[in-house]
């Protein structure tokens, strides 16, 4: 982001039609106030104190969202406010993959996954998960950002599946967020409730185990995984411990289709009778 780019950009909606600008452009006053703060030396991070992130992804589409998250993500040293833009970017897409907190339990829950070509970036795929396994994204933030990668767009789920071994390092890096708000004293969440995460790993979890379903295209020829390949690829232990027993407050913000998930692979990973035999000890 410099004043050359967002002059050049003025200059150019001032010679398109106004609809096309009302519809895919940039307020003429928030370009206005972004040069004139860029002429009075602040930087983009100063500027966030002016302009939240929220606020300037909100005035881009979808594209140039992404085009600004790839810019980020690709830095050799991270700009120390990364994980403010990424958490940003989620939280402004969260009707993905989060249902209201105040849904009626008798209202739909479902969320349907996409096919937007929008959303396809292998770049975003690719370094949003190595820096949450760096930790230069905290899981809170990176999760989410995978889930509204994977759930709008198949191609991105299919790339985060070969990176995550098809979701089980998502359970391994859920589990250890986990142990870490325990470690913290603080098991509701931090910056982000734990409801919002849970719900967004789960709908994760779901787009990385369809995409990678697959069934012959003879009868008798070739292999099938089944509906529900994730099960033969979890540690059921860590599985049972981490969702064996979700909450009603989680399962009211989670997509019907991944509490589905966690209810089939609790029956195919016999979490009750480990939770039993637990109790028992």
């Amino acid at each position: 982001m410099n004043v050359f780019n967002l002059k050049v950009i003025r200059a150019t909606q001032g010679v398109l039609p106004s609809t096309l600008v009302d519809q895919y452009g940039y307020k003429p006053e928030f370009l206005d106030q972004m040069i004139s703060s860029l002429e009075k030396g602040y930087t983009e991070a100063q500027m966030a104190d002016r302009f939240t992130f929220d606020e300037i992804l909100k005035e881009c589409g979808v594209e140039d969202q992404l085009a600004y998250l790839e810019e980020h993500a690709t830095e050799d040293i991270p700009y120390f406010y990364i994980a403010d833009v990424f958490h940003s970017w989620a939280r402004i897409h969260e009707a993905l993959y989060l249902l209201p907190h105040d849904r009626h339990p008798t209202d739909s829950g479902h969320l349907a996954m996409q096919n937007n070509e929008q959303f396809d970036s292998e770049v975003l795929c690719k370094e949003v998960w190595k820096k949450m396994m760096d930790n230069v994204l905290p899981f809170d933030v990176g999760v989410r950002v995978l889930c509204v990668l994977a759930v709008t767009n198949k191609k991105n789920a299919k790339r985060i599946a070969a990176s995550s071994q098809q979701g089980a390092e998502v359970v391994r890096y859920y589990k250890a967020y986990m142990d870490k708000l325990r470690e913290n004293n603080t098991p509701d969440g931090d910056t982000v409730s734990k409801a919002d995460v849970t719900a967004a790993a789960l709908f994760l979890l779901r787009a990385l185990n369809d995409a990678v379903v697959s069934k012959p295209l003879l009868p008798f020829v070739g292999t099938k995984t089944g509906p529900y390949p994730l099960a033969n690829r979890v540690d059921a232990t860590v599985w049972c411990e981490d969702f064996g027993a979700l909450d009603a407050a989680i399962r009211q913000q989670t997509a019907d289709s991944a509490v589905l998930l966690v209810d089939v692979l609790n029956e195919k990973l016999k979490c009750t009778e480990k939770r039993e035999v637990t109790a028992a000890i």
